[in-house]
């Protein structure tokens, strides 16, 4: 599942968020939970605060999406969990 840009203003929302969607799919602990976008001085702590689903079984992982190499870089700074992937939109309209 993905905790998408509008849900990271805050680390409690993206948990929020997160947990929404693990209900309502209503299958256990989820693969993965996303942040989709690293969003300026939000994602990190989001992403940090995400953690605390796989610490808690709701989640098997965590994964990124859209991050450059330096977003990656602050994240691994203070991240306790590393993203088992990260994911790029590649849509030929984008450009």
């Amino acid at each position: 599942t993905k905790v998408w840009t509008t849900d990271l203003c805050d680390p409690a929302a993206a948990v929020r968020s997160a947990e929404i969607s693990i209900e309502e799919l209503d299958l256990g602990a989820v693969d993965l939970v996303m942040v989709h976008w690293p969003m300026p001085e939000k994602h990190v702590a989001a992403y940090l605060a995400l953690e605390d689903l796989v610490k808690k079984g709701k989640a098997k992982g965590l994964g990124i999406s859209n991050y450059s190499p330096a977003d990656y870089e602050e994240l691994m700074k203070v991240a306790s969990i590393e993203p088992l992937v990260n994911t790029f939109e590649n849509n030929p309209l984008l450009y």
